[in-house]
């Protein structure tokens, strides 16, 4: 007997083929207790990653591509117990301050 393979769902896709999925997925936790805060995130994701602005928009891509594979009981917890900006592909930026969630100019960091 020949064991099924996994192939991720959005495995090859782009942006605006996996969009659908993701929808789908934002749509389906409309009633979860951080749905708010999470849709808020999403749709910083989906504009960071058309920025394709470097590690940013890297990172928005793995997040929204983590969150079409998610099974809708992973997905429901995940969301129930979303904080505002837990998805936030700024965080690793140099010069991000996580206390006013925002990128510090030049002179601000010195």
């Amino acid at each position: 007997m020949k064991k099924k393979e996994y192939k991720a769902v959005t495995y090859g896709l782009a942006y605006k083929d996996y969009l659908p999925i993701l929808n789908k997925k934002v749509y389906q936790t409309r009633e979860c207790k951080g749905y708010y805060d999470f849709l808020n995130d999403i749709n910083l994701l989906k504009k960071t990653l058309k920025k394709k602005d470097g590690k940013p928009s890297l990172l928005s891509n793995i997040w929204l591509k983590r969150i079409c594979e998610m099974d809708k009981e992973q997905l429901f917890k995940f969301v129930n117990n979303y904080k505002k900006y837990d998805l936030n592909p700024f965080e690793f930026e140099p010069g991000y301050d996580k206390e006013k969630n925002e990128i510090l100019s030049e002179e601000e960091e010195l």
